[in-house]
């Protein structure tokens, strides 16, 4: 394929006036927003948490916080991540920023016990509402 070809001094030289990007995305790829060679250009992405979900994804935990095997001290973060979280959900007007460095707090936990089947299952959970 590709054998035989030549292309003529002229070809090259418009060829080589021409900027190419190649962007290869691995796993993955949602929240980002990419523009290249753009001017004056704008973007604007909102990546609100699903309440509902969350409400959900903390009442699973809630559940099963004692079958997952933690670690003491990674026990009392998630209970006080739980604790902030539901918080946040009962006061109206809950804090996004709050819920999600709460909700990475604990993925961060629970990674730890990611042989676990039921921690696989919340991480799995955490990652779609996280996006990532």
């Amino acid at each position: 394929m590709g054998e035989g070809l030549s292309f003529s001094n002229e070809e090259k030289q418009q060829a080589s006036k021409h900027n190419y990007t190649v962007n290869n995305f691995y796993g993955n790829s949602s929240g980002i927003q990419i523009q290249q060679h753009t001017s004056n250009s704008t973007q604007t992405i909102i990546n609100e948490l699903d309440l509902d979900k969350v409400s959900i994804f903390i009442s699973k935990l809630k559940e099963n916080l004692n079958q997952i095997g933690l670690q003491e001290d990674n026990q009392s973060i998630v209970e006080s991540d739980v604790a902030t979280i539901s918080s946040q959900l009962e006061s109206g007007k809950p804090n996004p920023s709050v819920l999600t460095k709460s909700l990475q707090s604990i993925r961060s936990s629970l990674e730890g016990a990611a042989g676990n089947l039921i921690a696989s299952g919340l991480l799995y959970q955490l990652g779609q509402l996280l996006g990532s």
